[in-house]
């Protein structure tokens, strides 16, 4: 049995699973809680706290979930990203899409 750790840290013994659904496991070399490892979900988390968040004082959970679900259609529907070239991930997504298809 392999012992992979969860994208939050914790650790699951998985054995011979054809299916696994719940968070990505990670097979990591690297010792647990370095930043390096969820880099770009802490970037995530880090424009969201400063974008949305910390600028908007929601009142209640459904006000922050609207709010949030908002900013994140903005996120990767309409905001460039310079890891991408400067297009939305939505664009990113269907020009790789396209080359795959093409490739095929």
């Amino acid at each position: 049995m392999q012992e992979r750790r969860r994208d939050d840290g914790q650790l699951h013994a998985l054995g011979d699973m054809r299916c696994f659904h719940g968070p990505i496991p990670l097979l990591a070399d690297t010792p647990r809680g370095r930043w390096i490892d969820n880099r770009m979900i802490e970037r995530l988390w880090r424009s969201l706290k400063y974008e949305c968040v910390y600028l908007n004082a929601f009142e209640t959970g459904s006000e922050a979930r609207r709010g949030i679900g908002a900013w994140i259609s903005y996120y990767n529907e309409k905001r460039p990203h310079s890891s991408h070239g400067l297009l939305t991930p939505a664009e990113a997504y269907d020009t790789a899409n396209q080359n795959l298809k093409a490739a095929a």
